[in-house]
């Protein structure tokens, strides 16, 4: 399950139109996300889209405590997805180390697979960002990301 059924039973008896934002939390320590882009080797953006797919296209819960049903189908639209990532000094050991145009690169392909972008991006505390330019991963994202809110 690797974290997703978590608040499947919230969401079941609560209805994802009850959240301003339900997130993939690619930023805790040693993350699925980590393992799989590091040490197996596999593509940043298609790790993250197969994040987003399962979201998105939805997944089913069995045996969710007091659900009228036997199963529940978690269905997140893009319109209420954040992901969820590590500030920009993480290790990429412990705590995932996302560079900025993957992110966009995974937001255009669920713009072009959906119709539109997830919600957005979001950090475990923007406190820690660093006290430098080069540390802080909101210079980053905004730059990246400046065609789809112009000045």
């Amino acid at each position: 399950h690797a974290g997703r059924q978590c608040y499947a039973y919230v969401i079941a008896k609560a209805g994802v139109e009850s959240f301003d934002f339900i997130s993939i939390q690619l930023y805790e320590g040693y993350a699925p996300y980590v393992y799989e882009v590091t040490r197996a080797g596999k593509n940043p953006v298609d790790t993250i889209m197969e994040r987003v797919d399962g979201f998105l296209g939805g997944y089913v819960v069995k045996g969710m405590p007091l659900t009228s049903s036997p199963e529940y189908e978690v269905k997140i639209p893009p319109s209420k997805l954040v992901i969820g990532i590590a500030n920009r000094w993480a290790d990429g050991i412990k705590f995932c180390k996302i560079d900025p145009k993957t992110l966009k690169d995974a937001y255009d392909r669920t713009k072009n697979k959906y119709g539109e972008g997830f919600l957005g991006v979001m950090f475990w505390t923007i406190n820690e960002e660093g006290d430098d330019a080069k540390s802080r991963m909101t210079h980053a994202l905004k730059k990246e990301f400046q065609d789809l809110h112009p000045s």
